[in-house]
């Protein structure tokens, strides 16, 4: 098949002109000409006509085209793969463009006229998002934002707000209240997240981190501070027919800055035994060397003897700690010593 210069401009969305002037400097002329005379061109001619125009979207001049096809420095099977590539940056920009029009639509469904500044704001809001979230998972959590108004942004700005009434109040985060709105809050992340711990607790770190999310969301650094010390205090108040109050004290203390490093430890020993890795894996007696050290200093504060107490509180407690991904099974694959001697002694007392 051979087109005339009309043909393929139609067809390539260039105009005759672009062609011409392609034709004038010897980036791509006509290689046949029919016989009434009319220049034509050819299937080698449209494939350079494509490496020129992608070779231009990659965003070199002319000049730089000329010289590059010239010298052959660059294959069609790399300029495929370089094009590819642009265009996953274009659609994910796209993609994130669609986020950022979502989320004006909710502020403007609350009955608000977007000022420049919140356009603004939340063209910044996307951007950080996109720091820490592929494009999937923002996909992800945008679909459960809709079909939740408590997921939406003004639903979490209405629990910051509550969160920070409860501050101001100076209600202590010991309080029933703190733990319940700290249970709400720890709750709807894990729903924004799907269930995904990773996710979780890389949207902690985004808070953590991001000024401006801190100033849109509401959500300060003490305020975060503050719901944290409220859910530890309220979930750990089961252990206190277990442990003095002192001890208990700085178990709390303990699990407050350790408060993201156990989340990950168990996702780290749960991806090796849903992988099915061997218990005498180098890998995962690393893990459980890991295990016992964070276990002595969060629940030991340096106390041996404290932390013995923790290990058999828990041991009663199972339930609590299957809430928290750490069963049976996951001490047994990470212990299994421990558990055939606990095997055995459940035996004798069968025995006895």
């Amino acid at each position: 098949m051979q087109l005339k210069i009309g043909e393929l401009a139609k067809r390539a969305g260039l105009t005759i002109r672009t062609l011409h002037h392609y034709d004038a400097i010897g980036l791509l002329s006509p290689s046949v000409r029919s016989e009434t005379g009319y220049r034509l061109y050819s299937l080698s001619d449209v494939a350079r006509l494509h490496q020129i125009q992608a070779i231009k979207q990659l965003g070199f001049s002319l000049s730089d085209v000329r010289e590059m096809l010239a010298g052959n420095q660059i294959s069609g099977p790399e300029l495929i793969r370089q094009q590819r590539i642009l265009l996953d940056r274009q659609i994910e920009h796209a993609a994130r463009l669609r986020d950022c029009l979502v989320l004006l639509e909710e502020q403007i469904a609350t009955g608000q006229e977007p000022t420049i500044a919140v356009w603004l704001s939340t063209l910044e809001l996307m951007a950080l998002h996109g720091k820490y979230f592929s494009n999937d998972e923002i996909k992800a959590m945008r679909s459960r934002k809709q079909q939740a108004s408590e997921l939406s942004e003004a639903g979490w700005q209405q629990l910051f707000s509550n969160a920070g009434q409860l501050m101001q109040a100076a209600i202590a985060h010991t309080d029933p209240r703190a733990y319940a709105l700290a249970c709400d809050w720890i709750e709807r992340a894990h729903r924004l997240a799907g269930g995904d711990a990773l996710m979780m607790q890389r949207l902690g770190q985004m808070h953590q981190s991001e000024p401006a999310l801190q100033e849109r969301s509401g959500a300060s650094p003490a305020m975060l501070d503050y719901l944290k010390r409220a859910f530890i205090h309220g979930s750990f108040a089961i252990f206190e027919k277990y442990l003095a109050s002192a001890e208990l004290a700085a178990i709390r203390a303990n699990i407050f800055h350790a408060f993201d490093a156990w989340p990950m430890l168990v996702i780290r020993v749960r991806q090796e035994f849903d992988n099915g890795t061997s218990p005498q894996a180098p890998v995962v007696r690393q893990l459980a060397a890991e295990w016992q050290a964070l276990f002595h200093k969060t629940y030991g504060n340096g106390n041996p003897q404290l932390a013995e107490k923790m290990a058999a509180a828990l041991d009663k407690e199972t339930e609590w700690s299957a809430t928290r991904g750490v069963d049976a099974a996951l001490l047994a694959f990470l212990f299994p010593e421990k558990a055939k001697s606990r095997d055995k002694n459940f035996q004798r007392a069968k025995v006895k």
